[in-house]
């Protein structure tokens, strides 16, 4: 089910999948920071309460580099809350640049709290049957 469509990103809910999904868009007619980065951001944040999800796929293959407050963003407000929401699986996919989600990464392992399982792919495919096959 599509909870949100513009030129540079998708969110779904993906019922068969129990998980949210996120897919960023190559677009360069939007000037992707500030609320236009993060209003879809909070719009999935509430769609985790909304349907009681506890995985997230997001594929940031196509996502340009982000504005330094939009990374302060996602770090001080936006990973948080995800984890508050309960996740319990996130699914990193960059099939481009790795080491764009293994920053990410790191940021979700180190939450001292947080019981969550995490892994990076650089292959959609993978990314999907991993996350289909977690069990939260």
């Amino acid at each position: 089910m599509r909870i949100y469509e513009s030129p540079y990103l998708l969110i779904d809910y993906n019922e068969s999948q129990q998980a949210l999904t996120e897919s960023w868009l190559l677009d360069f007619t939007t000037p992707v920071e500030g609320d236009n980065f993060r209003q879809p951001l909070q719009l999935l944040l509430d769609a985790f309460a909304q349907y009681g999800v506890k995985k997230w796929l997001t594929d940031a293959s196509e996502q340009k580099t982000l504005a330094s407050g939009d990374q302060i963003w996602l770090e001080q407000v936006f990973y948080p809350q995800l984890l508050a929401q309960g996740l319990r699986a996130a699914c990193l996919v960059n099939t481009k640049n790795i080491l764009g989600t293994v920053h990410a990464k790191n940021w979700l392992q180190n939450q001292q709290d947080a019981d969550l399982l995490i892994e990076v792919f650089n292959n959609r495919d993978l990314a999907h049957a991993w996350i289909q096959s977690v069990s939260v």
